[in-house]
């Protein structure tokens, strides 16, 4: 059990208090920085090389007692880890460190993915909600993520280091170096410094935490004035305890065995091919360790930490009709849509009594409303963007256009899944909180923008001045509708401080 003392979180909290950055860590500054932590006595140690050659650095700091692993830039946008680990290097190269990380053996890799790392650098070195819709680049699929990218050897899961098998894309030389980091360190605490562009903070963890940890994290967050994410769940991972959306489960190998087994039966002397996490990488060397995720949003709207309810509300249509599988209660509203159009949406199908009526009324604005009235809007804005990229004359091959060939869904269908779940689900039938509603609006509202601003790109590099301004016009009303009441970007010390402050806190409950 993850537990720790009162005494105990706020000499963490106090320490961890002095850690400072002014600016990201770019990825053209990375060398400098390991050449300055040298200089303070850490160790630098080459783990690999990246998929163009450029060489991974471990800073190795030597001790005896409980061995910790962590790495920023596990995605090639989230400078937010790199910089809280040099952070924590600087300091910890002092003397006045708490005693009980006196004798820690301590293995730092500032970026794990250097190569696409620096197709980031001009906004990361000039961070601003335009610069990062203008130059932001991440990879939109797994087989370019360092972090999922990971062999084993561990029935009945296994992936050869460098075999491609059933057309399978063999683990990358970015994973394979953090791979054999761990086999080496077989850290008991492992460090995933991630960050997500718009929420508030809220952790990954792979073991269960007690009270007492989930307190401290939220004393962090108090501290350095960040608030738990109370929007919608950010990322796909169940639930530690079912109350908090921002304390969330690594997935387990065992958790994925039974999945298989429900899938294809009894898996006896059978192999499940695939790459795994580093997570479940490290489960294969020794199921007690930790793996923990502190995220933390570049972007945090006050609301997003809001447990009110929203007094919003909506004229609606309320309708019964008789089909096969008997009554059902529909709501319909209209919606206005970025070009100022009125559009009608369905906001619930429920089943219903034996009712003919037709009700119009006011109603509180629902969670479910929400979230459909979020997907709607994502909706019409990629449809036009989809009807922008078929008329552009690109070429066939380019890095660019495969990303977007992955996309499995068109702008008009995108999203069906969640409109289902929001017009069916009693769980969204409940009124919506301030934090559900800002984080439809902002959060699915960046990534509407970042996927616009990317055509906008591509069109760019491809010399296609048509499309590239129907792009920009239709970014430029996804902003106005999506994002104009963005605050500015979180505050970089708030960011690393709550990474930092959640790891130490966790480390100190082993």
């Amino acid at each position: 059990m993850l537990r720790i003392n009162q005494d105990e979180v706020q000499e963490i909290l106090e320490w961890t208090s002095t850690l400072e950055a002014t600016d990201f860590l770019t990825p053209k500054n990375i060398p400098a920085a390991i050449a300055h932590l040298e200089s303070l006595g850490w160790e630098k140690v080459q783990i690999g090389s990246s998929s163009a050659k450029h060489p991974i650095w471990a800073l190795h700091w030597s001790g005896t007692g409980k061995r910790v692993t962590a790495y920023g830039y596990p995605h090639p946008d989230e400078p937010t880890g790199a910089s809280a680990l040099y952070a924590l290097a600087q300091r910890l190269a002092h003397e006045n460190v708490p005693k009980q990380f006196a004798s820690v053996d301590w293995w730092l890799v500032l970026c794990a993915d250097p190569d696409q790392a620096l197709l980031n650098q001009e906004w990361i070195e000039k961070p601003s909600l335009d610069s990062y819709l203008e130059h932001h680049w991440r990879p939109i699929y797994q087989h370019l993520e360092v972090d999922y990218q990971f062999p084993i050897n561990h029935p009945p899961f296994w992936q050869p280091r460098g075999l491609a098998l059933r057309g399978l894309t063999p683990p990358l030389p970015e994973s394979l170096a953090l791979a054999d980091l761990i086999h080496k360190v077989k850290p008991q605490l492992l460090g995933l410094m991630h960050n997500n562009h718009v929420s508030g903070s809220y952790t990954y963890l792979s073991h269960r935490p007690h009270e007492s940890l989930i307190q401290a994290w939220d004393q962090s967050n108090q501290k350095f004035s960040t608030s738990p994410h109370w929007g919608e769940k950010p990322d796909p991972g169940k639930r530690w305890k079912t109350a908090r959306v921002d304390v969330l489960k690594e997935k387990r190998l065992r958790e994925r065995q039974r999945q298989a087994e429900k899938k294809f039966g009894d898996l006896t002397g059978r192999r499940l091919v695939g790459c795994v996490s580093v997570a479940q990488y490290l489960e294969s060397l020794d199921s007690s360790a930790v793996v923990i995720t502190p995220e933390v949003g570049l972007w945090q709207p006050d609301k997003i930490g809001s447990l009110q309810l929203t007094g919003q509300t909506r004229k609606v249509r309320i309708e019964h009709k008789q089909g096969r599988k008997g009554w059902r209660e529909i709501v319909y509203g209209e919606l206005k849509m970025p070009d100022g159009s009125l559009q009608e949406v369905c906001y619930s199908i429920v089943p219903a009594e034996d009712k003919k009526r037709t009700v119009r009324k006011t109603v509180t604005l629902t969670a479910g409303m929400a979230g459909v009235e979020a997907v709607e809007h994502r909706r019409w804005l990629l449809s036009r963007a989809d009807m922008i990229y078929n008329q552009a004359n690109l070429p066939d091959e380019t890095v660019r256009l495969f990303e977007r060939s992955k996309i499995s869904v068109p702008g008009p269908r995108v999203n069906d899944q969640s409109m289902l779940i929001f017009r069916t689900s009693p769980r969204y039938h409940q009124i919506a909180s301030e934090a559900q509603v800002a984080d439809l609006q902002y959060r699915w509202g960046m990534q509407t923008c970042l996927w616009i601003a990317h055509g906008l790109q591509l069109y760019q590099e491809q010399g296609d001045s048509k499309a590239a301004r129907g792009q920009t016009l239709l970014l430029k009303q996804a902003k106005k509708s999506l994002l104009s009441e963005m605050p500015p970007m979180n505050s970089l010390e708030n960011q690393i401080r709550s990474q930092v402050g959640r790891l130490l806190l966790t480390l100190a409950s082993l």
